[in-house]
């Protein structure tokens, strides 16, 4: 779904970043919009009409670029530039308190949420901020040896509104680290490798599980275990989402947390069976992303590309990667089989005509590139090929009794010798013809 936005303000012009905003701490619903661009910020709000309009703050200073713009406890808002960050009070939308940058230096990497500030100056200045009511206090300060990249402390313990670890990317030596909050004492270093330093690291959880990523400036992704008690992070995973920068951005759809990697190919990662799961969306080179969940338009994401914004909804997760094919005949038996590891836990099906013998080595093909190294097997007296020829005889003759008959046979697993497996690829011709033989694992 898709909900235009025609305001002459975003033609032609580069969308730095967004973020949503409420009108209270305890609203459900989003109401603003805070679109920054690379000299102002320009806030849009949301009307009567299901419209949104250009509105002000009278707080939030507009004639700069905002870094970060975040819902603050008390009902404020917490805007940071690259000269302060300002607590605006949402109700009355005045200036309530405001931290200045130190002479000489500027703010140039952000992250807020909704009772802390962490940001970094130049130089490798670290500074952390706590939200009181009226009160931003500078709790603590640390020098850190490099300039950074890179912030989070985006809260996934027990309390939602304050985090007790810090993620920070680092330029020069390419890490990332965990500091603890609020002494900003690290934890862990954690080096990336490689040349490319990190563009966006984000604390998350999936199923109870504590996660860190860290997205590279090439487009590759890395996900690590985080243990919350010690900050240590294990299990380290790599995968290449893109080819360019990747900035990570959490939303909600039915209630559950996922996140959204917007690249010039833009991901959803999100959890099932206690692992993670990448799906594409039908996106190109989206800039940023940002939730909005508005009473018109709930479990919304506002979507940002080169002069256009965009406001709409995420397909079911689940349901990204479903294609129905028409099978011209049905089936004998569609089977799931957790137990043979394959790709994702999907149901895998193999649609040719082919001689016995050339089904036979199309099967343990198949077998090898999504059941990992996994031979399949007809359990009984019959033998694997003469079932695979008993079930292409079905398609010419009486199929439907027959395919009562022979849908109870069971599988089982064993080894193939792999080395004979790569000989096979060549050896089989193919053609998808009218009649199918339907093959599910």
């Amino acid at each position: 779904m898709q909900f235009p936005v025609d305001l002459n303000l975003l033609m032609y012009r580069i969308i730095f970043i967004m973020w949503s905003l409420r009108r209270a701490t305890d609203d459900l619903y989003d109401a603003f919009l805070v679109v920054s661009f690379i000299s102002e910020t320009r806030i849009l709000e949301m009307n009567a009409n299901d419209e949104l309009e250009e509105t002000e703050i009278d707080g939030i200073c507009s004639q700069v670029q905002t870094l970060f713009c975040h819902d603050a406890v008390y009902n404020q808002l917490v805007q940071v530039t690259s000269s302060s960050v300002r607590l605006v009070s949402s109700t009355s939308k005045m200036l309530r308190d405001e931290w200045t940058a130190p002479s000489g230096y500027s703010v140039n990497v952000a992250t807020a949420n909704a009772t802390q500030v962490l940001l970094a100056t130049g130089g490798g200045h670290l500074v952390y901020l706590e939200i009181g009511d009226g009160i931003l206090a500078e709790v603590k300060h640390a020098q850190l040896e490099y300039d950074i990249s890179c912030l989070d402390i985006n809260p996934i313990g027990e309390n939602p509104n304050f985090s007790q670890l810090a993620a920070v990317g680092m330029w020069t030596d390419i890490s990332v680290r965990i500091f603890s909050l609020p002494d900003l004492n690290l934890i862990t270093k954690e080096s990336v490798g490689g040349e490319i330093i990190p563009r966006s690291v984000l604390l998350c959880s999936f199923e109870g599980i504590s996660y860190l990523l860290c997205a590279l400036g090439d487009g590759h992704l890395l996900n690590f275990l985080l243990n919350m008690s010690t900050g240590e992070l294990t299990d380290r995973k790599k995968i290449s989402l893109g080819t360019q920068p990747i900035t990570l951005h959490t939303f909600s759809s039915k209630n559950t947390t996922h996140v959204f990697a917007a690249s010039d190919r833009p991901t959803v990662i999100y959890s099932s069976n206690k692992k993670l799961l990448y799906n594409n969306v039908n996106l190109k080179e989206v800039s940023h992303m940002c939730p909005f969940n508005s009473s018109a338009f709930p479990d919304s994401l506002a979507i940002a590309k080169e002069g256009e914004l965009t406001i709409g909804t995420i397909d079911d997760i689940q349901k990204l990667h479903i294609r129905c094919c028409y099978l011209d005949l049905g089936p004998p038996i569609l089977s799931s089989s957790p137990w043979l590891e394959c790709i994702q836990s999907s149901i895998f099906v193999c649609l040719v005509k082919l001689s016995p013998t050339q089904l036979h080595d199309l099967l343990l093909c198949f077998s090898f590139s999504v059941a990992q190294f996994k031979y399949l097997s007809v359990a009984g007296t019959a033998s694997f090929l003469d079932c695979t020829q008993a079930h292409i005889l079905q398609s010419h003759s009486s199929r439907r009794s027959q395919r009562r008959a022979s849908s109870g046979r069971s599988i089982k697993v064993s080894k193939p010798n792999v080395l004979d497996v790569p000989m096979m690829i060549d050896q089989f011709p193919f053609s998808v013809c009218r009649h199918w033989f339907c093959f599910c694992c």
